[in-house]
């Protein structure tokens, strides 16, 4: 793998239900392998953020989403034998699943399966930038705002 000089821009998109719960898929990737984390993708040539995160979630889970919004941003670096090999700043949003029952795993070669876990009770293989994204930025306490908004309003 080439090191790259400047930072990659991708997204990240932290689906949630109305139970409350947050959806994330086991990566077959090399970055990453083996570990839980949200939908997301490399942002295009002159896509809009926001797009590519319900894109990048639409093509790899098959759900539509809601009530979209913007949540900051994760600061990861892809290391390998040691080495810094990219720099990723992914810009995180969150978006209510419109149809959780459309959930699939349309992408089997990237994600073995995907899953709903409850809110802050995350698996131990959970990928580390995102488990320290949800404990030390800002921006977590407003998605877990929204996410009881939600459940609570339907209940």
């Amino acid at each position: 793998m080439r090191q790259t000089e400047y930072p990659r821009v991708g997204t990240g998109m932290i689906v949630y239900n109305e139970q409350g719960q947050i959806l994330m898929g086991k990566r077959l990737s090399k970055h990453a392998y083996g570990t839980w984390n949200n939908p997301g993708g490399k942002l295009e040539f002159r896509e809009d953020p926001m797009s590519c995160a319900i894109r990048e979630t639409l093509e790899e889970t098959n759900l539509p989403l809601m009530l979209v919004a913007e949540h900051g941003y994760l600061n990861d670096e892809e290391v390998y034998d040691g080495v810094t090999q990219r720099h990723w700043v992914t810009l995180m949003f969150s978006g209510l699943a419109y149809k959780p029952e459309l959930l699939n795993n349309n992408e089997p070669t990237k994600h073995s399966e995907w899953k709903w876990f409850e809110l802050d009770n995350w698996p131990d293989d959970m990928w580390k930038p995102m488990k320290d994204w949800w404990s030390l930025h800002p921006q977590a306490n407003t998605i877990r705002q929204y996410i009881k908004y939600h459940n609570v309003k339907k209940n």
